[in-house]
Parts: C-alpha cells; sequence; structure tokens
C-alpha cells in the first residue's frame, strides 16, 4: 500500500504505519537496554553503580537463545550453609532469586542441613563445659543465648534456638527463676512468683492461682518457650480456638512483662545476688554442687517470694502519670 491509499477499512495507511513503526522503535530500545544491562553484570562500573560487593557470574560460554544461566558452584552453597547462612541470605549475596538458588541448589545436590540429633543432656553439659566448672575454673560465664548460639555452632552444632534458651534457663545462675505475668492494659501484676524451675507444669499452677484471684484473662501473649504450653493448652480449651486466645511471639513485643521483669531485678533480684556473689568468692557457695544449691533455695525462696509481693503491691498501687496517676488496680477495678 502507498502513502495516502485506503485500505480495506477505509483507514488511510500512512495512519496505521507511524503508530506501528513507534511501536517497533520502542521495543527495539527496550530490547538493547535490556541486553546492555544483562551483558553489563560482568563490567565493575555496572557494580559500582548497583553497591554491590559481589554477584553471580552469567555462563558467557552458553550459546543459543535465552538468558544464560548463572555460575554458581557446589563449593559456594556448602560454603555459605557451613556459615549458617539461610537460603534467602544466600540469594541475596549471589544476587540471584531464590526461585534460581533452589533450582541450582537442586541440580547441584545441596541438601538443607537438619538440625543437630542431641539429647537435652548432652546440651546442658556443652553449656557447662562452654561456661567453666568449679575444677577448671570460669571460661565464659554468664553466657547469653545469642553467644551459646554461637558457641555451638563453632563446635559444629546447629539447634533450635527454643531448645538452646530452653538449656539457658535449665542451667541459669543459682538455678533460680523469676515468673511475671501482666495484665498489658492496666500494667497490674497478676503474679510474680520465685521457683526452683521453668517447668511447664510450674507456670500453670501459678497461672491458674492468677485466675482464680482475678479472673480468666482474655487473650495471653507469650515468647515460644516451651514452659508456656498448658498455659496455652488452657487458654484455648476455655476461650476457644481461632481467636488469638494465645498469642505467641518475641519476647521484645511483649514490653510490659519485660519492664516488670527488669523492675523485679533492680529492686529485689539484684540484692540477693549481691549476697550471693561473695559466698561463692570465699568459697561457701559452689552452684555446680546440688546439695549446695539446695540449701541455698531452702533458705532463700520464701525470702525472695516474700519481696515479690512485696513489689506487687507496691507497683499495683503506684500512681501512674500517663494515666492521670490511677494506679494498676483503679484501672483493673475500673475496666472490669
Amino acid at each position: 500500500m502507498s502513502n495516502g491509499l485506503t485500505n480495506a477499512t477505509g483507514i488511510p495507511s500512512n495512519a496505521i504505519q507511524v503508530p506501528v513503526q513507534h511501536l517497533k522503535n520502542s521495543l527495539t530500545h527496550i530490547i538493547d537496554l535490556l541486553s546492555s544491562r544483562i551483558e553489563g553484570r560482568n563490567n565493575v562500573d555496572f557494580y559500582d553503580s548497583l553497591d554491590i560487593s559481589y554477584s553471580a557470574p552469567l555462563d558467557l560460554s552458553q550459546t543459543g537463545r535465552g538468558r544464560k544461566r548463572y555460575e554458581i558452584t557446589k563449593d559456594q552453597l556448602e560454603h555459605l550453609r557451613s556459615l549458617y547462612f539461610s537460603l534467602e541470605a544466600i540469594a541475596g549475596i549471589l544476587q540471584v532469586s531464590l526461585s534460581t538458588l533452589q533450582r541450582r541448589r537442586r541440580e547441584l545436590g545441596v541438601n538443607t542441613p537438619a538440625y543437630s540429633e542431641i539429647s537435652d543432656d548432652e546440651l546442658d553439659e556443652i553449656y557447662r563445659s562452654v561456661t567453666g566448672s568449679s575444677s577448671t575454673g570460669p571460661l565464659t560465664p554468664n553466657i547469653g543465648r545469642r553467644r551459646f548460639i554461637g558457641a555451638l555452632r563453632s563446635r559444629g552444632w546447629s539447634i533450635q534456638r527454643w531448645r538452646v534458651s530452653d538449656c539457658l534457663r535449665r542451667n541459669i545462675m543459682y538455678k533460680l527463676i523469676t515468673h511475671v505475668c501482666i495484665d498489658g492494659k492496666t500494667r497490674l501484676i497478676l503474679y510474680a512468683a520465685c521457683r526452683d524451675n521453668n517447668k511447664a507444669e510450674t507456670v500453670l499452677s501459678l497461672f491458674q492461682n492468677a485466675v482464680q484471684k482475678w479472673g480468666l484473662l482474655s487473650r495471653v501473649r507469650c515468647d515460644y518457650g516451651m514452659e508456656n504450653y498448658h498455659v496455652g493448652a488452657y487458654m484455648i480449651q476455655h476461650r476457644g480456638p481461632g481467636r488469638g486466645s494465645m498469642i505467641t511471639g518475641s519476647s521484645v513485643h511483649n514490653s510490659r512483662v519485660e519492664r516488670t521483669h527488669r523492675d523485679a531485678y533492680s529492686g529485689v533480684l539484684a540484692f540477693y545476688s549481691r549476697v550471693f556473689q561473695p559466698l561463692e568468692d570465699e568459697g561457701n557457695l559452689d552452684v555446680l554442687n546440688d546439695v549446695h544449691i539446695f540449701s541455698l533455695h531452702h533458705i532463700y525462696i520464701p525470702r525472695i517470694q516474700n519481696s515479690l509481693e512485696e513489689l506487687v503491691s507496691q507497683m499495683n498501687n503506684r500512681p501512674v502519670s500517663t494515666e492521670r496517676n490511677h494506679s494498676p488496680l483503679q484501672m483493673w477495678e475500673r475496666g472490669m
């Protein structure tokens, strides 16, 4: 068809050809731009512009049409997994998509390592070897969860975080556990108790006593610790499933109870810690001696409990400046 002539539709030919030519030019420009971006992945300037330290190179020896494959080796994946990088993190390091990484992992036969099979007793023994003993002396005492995870990884062990937390609770200094429950809205402390264990049965007993005194809460928030298992089952049984009767999450999202734990330590526990420390320094208390720990518990748990009950009474009746100086007990009563 020549310019100016009409086709079967009655529309001039140049009215059709010009937009089609513009579309063709745009598509060609996009293809050239994408091709230059792909080919430019091996250029240093391209990486500098993206602020990326490394990216999996393309296999330039690949012939034929289609996008070139990334050069990802089995040694790379095994090395990064040995450093406990997650698959998402490895995909970010290599600058490839997670689906691409998963596909290459399967092709190369790199399996996702499972958690180490180790008993609680063996885990406790590792903890004692890391923190030290009365015979060898202290090594790294007062170790926290993150450092203990690092100690396990350096020894080739991969352990779930909840098991690490349980191990730390079992081996806590002086084996004295403080249990706290607080109403998140009114700040009313429902209980604060000192016990010699962190068992789920103990937590459930304390919770049931609080229910008898204050009534059953609508919802309970806790961390992932297994000591809260029975309380979760109790809440679901009495409040029903599918409504958030038991909300689990990181302890940092439960700021009320974390603050109460700090208040309990600064107001009560720090004093007793200063009492116990000289006993250790003078050789009169061995935290690895079961007889010493039993004697410590027999004498001091009732005293610590009395101190905690006094702290609860003070905290529940204190004026809260951000609530028009109403006390937690007053706010609880008004909300009933």
